[in-house]
């Protein structure tokens, strides 16, 4: 049994499991929802910046010379001049770069480029499809509008592209400008934004997860708890009332739901053992009793009396009294046997005004009767008891006329050491025996089972 309850594994925890990975399923679907949607969401905003930028450009490109510059790649004057207000453009625009090429079959045909470095293209330089700007080749010689890239790139570093067609006054293709935005910033925004979004997932998750276990700690945890501990802590005395500790019958579960119909039923459950026993404590009680006193009937006090001497050996005084009514055979020959009857019902009422509860009293058969009990007693106060025995038997209201007595044999023994039920029995009779030899209405008490 100790071993199950080790490994019980209680609902609320389990329902605490549960509700904490829900909610951190949850956080985990909000991080990653938010990631996905935060990238489209900063380049949208580069990509309404990229607008200005090339509607700027655009006019301070001369659209009808970018296809002789890239036919005949040699510089005229208003080509530096234009180059110079494509950087202040740029710079302005808080671009890193910014280009204007030419698609041919061969690859991209660079007219302008912002860089300033060592890796600036210059007017006439070709780069080939084989670059990563080959995924876009047949849209390029197309002319259409590319979407937005976001890559790695050696030298560069994390770089955000975008790819603006323009027409000549004739309404011809004629190239495109190219933005490339730094987002070195925007990755580091994307890590700040991911582990700001994370940590507020987290809180609303222990809030929302407290929330959620209060509520199920209110609604279900609590009447689960007082059942179970209405159930467990129901105990039933074996004496004339029944009664209960923490009792099911006081379960007062208002929950409206399945809890509500199991208390409901608990409660019919408890009717229905409480009548069983009843009824059980009844049959119990007549096997065990003599239906005309009331008293342990033969069988159930040698059971008893060998229960007790084979497991308490604790300090104190076995006493074991034999004793039957004097002269009861006249009784039932002169009064007849109902008043044979009350004789032995006032004796019965005589001797257990004389003991505590707990002290086992039997009627053995027809008038003989049978006490034993442990006593810390001294001899002269058992001695005393039993005395006081003959004066109740003598004062026992019976029919005007019957002088009712009895004599006693008592046998006390010392508690600590073991004791055979028979010869502890066999000598408290001897005992009553040299009652009955040495007169009626007396007693004889004897320490020990010798004799």
């Amino acid at each position: 049994m100790a071993a199950e309850k080790n490994r019980r594994f209680p609902l609320g925890l389990k329902f605490s499991l549960v509700i904490i990975l829900m909610i951190s399923l949850i956080s985990v679907l909000i991080v990653f929802l938010g990631y996905q949607n935060y990238t489209p969401q900063i380049i949208d905003r580069y990509r309404h910046a990229s607008i200005d930028l090339t509607n700027a450009a655009s006019e301070i490109i001369d659209w009808d010379k970018v296809d002789a510059y890239a036919q005949a790649p040699v510089a005229d004057d208003a080509y530096a001049p234009c180059l110079a207000a494509l950087r202040l453009c740029a710079r302005a625009g808080d671009a890193r770069y910014l280009s204007v090429f030419k698609p041919t079959e061969e690859g991209c045909v660079y007219i302008f480029d912002t860089d300033e470095g060592d890796a600036q293209l210059k007017l006439g330089d070709t780069v080939s499809w084989e670059t990563a700007l080959g995924s876009h080749r047949q849209d390029m010689l197309a002319g259409k509008e590319i979407e937005t890239d976001l890559e790695y790139t050696e030298g560069y570093g994390w770089l955000l592209t975008f790819y603006v067609p323009f027409n000549d006054s004739q309404g011809d293709f004629a190239g495109y400008v190219g933005i490339d935005y730094s987002a070195t910033q925007l990755r580091a925004e994307q890590g700040e934004f991911i582990t700001q979004l994370a940590l507020t997932a987290v809180v609303v998750s222990i809030v929302i997860a407290g929330i959620l276990l209060l509520v199920l700690n209110f609604l279900i945890i609590r009447p689960v708890n007082r059942i179970a501990s209405a159930a467990n802590s129901y105990l039933v005395n074996t004496g004339e009332a029944f009664s209960m500790k923490n009792s099911i019958t006081r379960l007062d579960i208002k929950t409206k739901d399945e809890l509500e119909d199991l208390a409901s039923s608990l409660k019919s459950m408890e009717g229905k053992i409480q009548s069983y026993l009843k009824s059980l404590e009844a049959i119990t009680h007549r096997a065990d009793n003599d239906s005309m006193t009331g008293l342990l009937n033969r069988e159930a006090f040698e059971k008893r009396v060998r229960w007790i001497l084979e497991n308490d050996s604790s300090r104190g005084l076995f006493v074991f009294m034999m004793m039957d009514i004097d002269n009861f055979k006249n009784i039932n020959d002169t009064w007849g046997h109902r008043a044979g009857d009350d004789a032995i019902i006032a004796c019965a009422k005589a001797i257990k005004s004389r003991f505590r509860p707990g002290d086992l009293i039997a009627r053995m058969g027809g008038d003989e009767f049978a006490v034993f009990y442990k006593t810390p007693e001294s001899p002269e106060a058992i001695e005393k008891r039993v005395a006081s025995i003959n004066r109740a038997v003598r004062e026992a209201p019976v029919l005007d006329g019957i002088g009712l007595t009895a004599s006693i044999g008592a046998v006390t023994l010392d508690a600590t050491r073991g004791h055979d039920y028979q010869r502890f029995y066999v000598a408290a009779d001897n005992a009553l025996y040299d009652a009955k030899t040495h007169g009626r209405d007396g007693y004889v008490l004897k320490s020990g089972l010798e004799g």
